[in-house]
């Protein structure tokens, strides 16, 4: 018996079923109104894009993003001709339009993001909160990051992203796994209904 179950354990794992677990208690962005006292406002009509050097060698330059009702889009582009590879993924983005958006809110000057994600080696959603300032309509910084994953510390950051207008941008279709979800729509804060 304690053999079947071994085998059975082992087939649901390796079809991907999962992922099975939700932290939920780590997304609150939701539960809270997309602008909450701004100081200063951030644009939506186009797109930030991470400024300097790139951290660990990487050759891939981060965006963000942003729409009106609280959704925003978080990638990665390649560094070479990053403009070039970002007018790619935002034609890709019109013709695939379904992406796992993710979350954020302004407070004061501040700045907030919930990315969520899924490892479905691992069976369980996470989420990743970026805490970032607010240094101008046009200009933003990441200054910390903190994830659910176990063998990620929190990070102190200092990673600029500067807006480069779009008139390209679509609109979006979001099919994240939690826009369905009960705990989901019954905590949603009016501002993003």
């Amino acid at each position: 018996m304690k053999k079947i179950f071994i085998i059975l354990a082992f087939a649901l794992v390796s079809c991907g079923t999962g992922p099975w677990i939700t932290y939920k208690e780590n997304f609150d962005v939701y539960k809270k109104s997309i602008f909450e006292n701004p100081k200063v406002s951030i644009k939506t009509n186009g797109i930030f894009v991470e400024q300097g050097e790139l951290n660990n060698n990487s050759d891939y330059r981060a965006f963000m993003i942003f729409y009106r009702n609280g959704y925003c889009l978080l990638g990665k582009v390649d560094n070479a001709e990053w403009k070039i590879s970002l007018s790619k993924f935002i034609q890709k983005l019109k013709l695939q339009s379904d992406q796992e958006f993710n979350l954020y809110r302004v407070a004061n000057d501040s700045l907030f993001i919930d990315r969520f994600g899924s490892n479905k080696n691992l069976y369980y959603r996470w989420v990743k909160n970026y805490e970032c300032k607010v240094l101008s309509d046009s200009e933003i910084e990441v200054i910390k990051s903190t994830t659910t994953l176990d063998n990620y510390p929190a990070q102190d950051l200092s990673i600029v992203y500067k807006f480069y207008p779009s008139t390209e941008i679509p609109d979006y279709k979001p099919t994240s796994w939690f826009i369905d979800k009960k705990w989901y729509n019954k905590n949603l804060h009016e501002s993003r209904k």
